[in-house]
């Protein structure tokens, strides 16, 4: 498949995602470098949202996930097989997944965070692990799938731990059987605010440094499934829209679980 090939191409460069599926976790090893430190901003956009009438105000950033999305398709060579394509793919199968994050689209402000709450990095919630409480950000649990997928592991993947990300895929490719695939628009924007949506539903249902129900985490839980299962398909319609030839690779949506 061309995408996948594609995408394989910068593996030489960077061995730990080298392989497809390793690759979508490539933009996040990229942004701490020196060469890639400018994409930070590429990651997120900060829409505000409040429930006690602070004001919440939109982030000001010059470029945000929407934008930058919307470079990338323009970008894209379909005849390209060299690193330069290589790296607009791995960008664009990466920010496909993040703004489908909901926490990835949304800053919370109250009182207590007047000047929001940096995308839920700064609003902390208790979670039993074991016999112990920890306290975590719900920008890190809203990451982890709220335990689902709270081992993260190291690069590059062993055989094991790519089995259970394709058993992980099998499931949650079922979580949003109404999502409409006829007609699909490569439209960023209406994505984000689809995931901001789900967003205020995630800060509707805690309170922080509440400890967090089975009940709750099994709704969080949900949520962010049906996110995922969304942009795996998403991905794959932008696939045949940049290449025209569908399906795409067979393991297409398994890095949204990465």
């Amino acid at each position: 498949d061309k995408a996948k090939t594609t995408i394989e191409l910068l593996g030489n460069d960077t061995d730990a995602t080298k392989e497809y599926l390793e690759a979508s976790c490539w933009a996040d090893v990229a942004k701490e470098t020196e060469q890639y430190k400018h994409t930070v901003p590429w990651h997120f956009i900060q829409n505000g949202y409040s429930m006690d009438g602070t004001e919440a105000k939109n982030g000001e950033e010059k470029d945000n996930v929407v934008l930058q999305l919307n470079k990338l398709i323009k970008s894209i060579d379909q005849k390209g097989a060299d690193t330069k394509t290589s790296t607009t793919l791995r960008f664009l199968v990466h920010l496909i997944g993040d703004i489908h994050q909901p926490l990835h689209n949304i800053n919370y402000f109250s009182k207590q965070f007047p000047n929001g709450d940096t995308n839920g990095r700064d609003f902390k919630l208790q979670i039993r692990e074991g016999n112990a409480t920890v306290t975590k950000s719900l920008h890190f649990l809203t990451d982890q799938v709220f335990g689902n997928f709270s081992d993260v592991p190291n690069l590059p993947f062993n055989g094991e731990i790519s089995d259970e990300i394709v058993n992980r895929a099998m499931e949650i490719e079922k979580m949003c059987d109404d999502m409409t695939l006829s007609g699909f628009e490569f439209n960023p924007q209406l994505w984000s605010e689809e995931a901001y949506k789900v967003g205020i539903e995630i800060y509707k249902s805690v309170q922080f440094m509440n400890i967090l129900t089975e009940e709750q985490i099994t709704y969080l839980q949900t949520l962010l499934q049906k996110q995922m299962c969304r942009a795996g398909k998403r991905l794959a319609l932008t696939y045949s829209l940049v290449y025209n030839k569908f399906p795409p690779p067979s393991d297409f949506y398994l890095i949204m679980i990465v």
